[in-house]
């Protein structure tokens, strides 16, 4: 994909974000860091697209590089981190009212649960702030951290999720067609009550 200095050149924006995004989600950005600065670099020379695709994918970038990889010495210019920004902000606040996401929050309100001889009861808030991210759902006390996998977000919550647990976040990674597949309220809350306890045993 890089067999010469000018191969980014190139290549289409969308190809080096999925790049980016494919190196940081894999664990390769180490192994190839002249490669994937180079591919960053050829990305922040563009002017940021009106597509919030690529900017969703861009996100997580930024986010891993904060997190991760701060010592490569990586600086977004402030035009793309805004249009990032901007991109989850807009999509997260238009799942932030669907009906699925309503549905999910009625049945968090009425479940219980005991973990480890502790009894449990989440209070989830809409759209908060973990770290640079925003979750589908957040319970301050406990820390767990809920995403909905649905097939219109461009790309699956699986480093977002292993970045905010290094915070010390406990994310569920909640998958649209599972959760349908419970189609009674008492189905619901077992599938969540089983969720949240297998989370809260593996947690120390």
């Amino acid at each position: 994909y890089l067999d010469s200095p000018t191969a980014v050149k190139s290549k289409s924006l969308s190809s080096l974000v999925d790049v980016a995004w494919s190196l940081c989600a894999l664990g390769l950005v180490e192994e190839v860091s002249d490669d994937f600065k180079a591919l960053l670099a050829e990305i922040f020379d563009r002017s940021p697209p009106q597509n919030r695709v690529p900017l969703l994918k861009l996100f997580d970038v930024l986010c891993a590089v904060e997190l991760e990889h701060k010592h490569l010495g990586v600086a977004a210019p402030a035009i793309w981190k805004a249009a990032c920004d901007d991109a989850d902000r807009f999509e997260m606040d238009k799942l932030d009212s669907s009906r699925l996401h309503n549905e999910i929050v009625m049945r968090f309100d009425h479940l219980r649960g005991v973990t480890k001889g502790l009894r449990w009861q989440l209070r989830m808030q809409r759209n908060k702030q973990c770290g640079p991210y925003r979750v589908d759902m957040l319970d301050e006390e406990t820390k767990i951290a809920l995403d909905i996998e649905t097939i219109i977000w461009p790309c699956n919550r699986t480093m977002k999720h292993r970045l905010l647990s290094d915070l010390g976040f406990k994310p569920i990674r909640l998958e649209y067609w599972e959760w349908r597949r419970a189609r009674t309220e008492e189905d619901q809350n077992v599938f969540l009550e089983r969720e949240v306890s297998r989370l809260l045993e593996s947690s120390d």
